[in-house]
């Protein structure tokens, strides 16, 4: 039941019913106890394929229209040992899976229960396909995402060659260095991630997958290096307030940025602010909750007419102190339409106001959108 619930959430997992039906006859099972054991799966199967059906018109879903056109071994080579998604990246103590496989197949007892067949026929299966997928990284996300499903499988392939790697002193010390390595990278991810932005800029992983190659500048060290989140923990001790209305205040240095940009075409624009208050400002604008404060923007017509609204939201330092300038690379997304447009550049305390609400007036920029 529970294996056939999982294809539920990602049709992937089917590969894992298929590979337990498939160790199920091949094991010579009676009739009557594959049709048993079968039963859950084709009911949760026929129920998803027929609301698929019934809202994509097609029984794969939203997936009906997705590619599997990647060359197999860029996704496999991607899939493990690219410094933007590899699985032996990530989590490095994962080669250890190869002494695993080696001593479940050379050993003759202890490993042959039909779970390391079943894992081992998944896990195959699942990276075979995925290697093709289009987009085989997983789109914006930290690590080895598609990989996710088979992790505990992985885990129980490992099993067999823990016996061998704790009896050789150096097999050992070296697990353990990459285990602690691989909680390192992982509390990257907790604590950190998207901080850097790695996704995103310079330019979307989606548009420029060539990105996940680059080890000089990869997500693990970009979001290392920008650091943890703040913005919780400052708002449980409470130090995060509602700004008292004289506080509104910030002034703008002219804002750098291009003149001419292409319809949702995404650029930055190099904004120096200051916070002309007399208080301090904790911004927590790592983190969307109420009360951090965030750059962003409105796009108006050359009448002064709201065409978007709500920008997308660039950080601030976590602190502003009075009269300190700041640099902020604001990211900016141009509207859909071609024309001539006013880009209003503007804070916002979320939940509270905007400061243009409060008399400050936003730094404008005129810019040209074409097609």
């Amino acid at each position: 039941m529970f294996a056939a619930l999982s294809v539920a959430i990602r049709l992937t997992n089917v590969f894992f019913l298929l590979a337990s039906l498939g160790y199920i006859v091949a094991s010579r099972w009676r009739i009557q106890r594959i049709l048993a054991y079968a039963g859950a799966p084709m009911l949760v199967g026929l129920s998803l394929a027929f609301y698929n059906y019934t809202i994509f018109g097609n029984i794969r879903g939203v997936h009906a229209a997705h590619a599997f056109d990647t060359a197999l071994l860029a996704g496999l080579s991607g899939l493990f040992v690219s410094p933007g998604r590899g699985l032996f990246v990530y989590s490095p103590f994962l080669l250890f899976i190869f002494v695993g496989i080696y001593m479940w197949l050379k050993c003759d007892r202890g490993f042959r229960a039909p779970i390391y067949t079943i894992s081992f026929a998944f896990v195959v299966l699942h990276v075979v396909l995925v290697s093709r997928y289009f987009a085989w990284w997983g789109g914006w996300n930290y690590g080895p995402r598609y990989l996710t499903d088979v992790t505990p499988c992985l885990m129980i392939l490992l099993l067999p060659g823990l016996d061998f790697i704790f009896r050789h002193r150096l097999a050992k010390r070296i697990f353990v260095l990459l285990a602690g390595v691989a909680v390192g990278i992982q509390m990257v991810g907790a604590f950190c991630y998207p901080r850097g932005h790695w996704d995103d800029r310079p330019v979307s992983v989606t548009d420029k997958p060539l990105r996940l190659w680059d080890w000089r500048d990869n997500p693990i060290f970009r979001n290392a290096v920008a650091g943890p989140y703040v913005g919780p923990y400052l708002n449980l001790v409470g130090l995060l307030k509602p700004l008292r209305t004289k506080d509104f205040k910030v002034s703008y240095a002219p804002v750098q940025g291009p003149a001419k940009m292409k319809v949702g075409e995404n650029s930055l624009f190099k904004v120096t602010l200051s916070n002309s208050s007399s208080k301090a400002w904790i911004t927590a604008s790592d983190s969307f909750i109420p009360k951090s404060i965030h750059l962003s923007y409105h796009w108006y017509d050359l009448k002064h007419t709201v065409i978007i609204f709500d920008g997308m939201r660039t950080e601030l330092p976590w602190r502003l102190l009075p009269g300190k300038p700041v640099e902020v690379a604001l990211a900016v997304t141009a509207p859909h339409h071609p024309g001539q447009y006013i880009l209003a550049i503007d804070l916002v305390q979320e939940g509270v106001a905007w400061f243009s609400w409060h008399g400050v007036k936003p730094a404008e920029v005129r810019v040209t959108v074409v097609q």
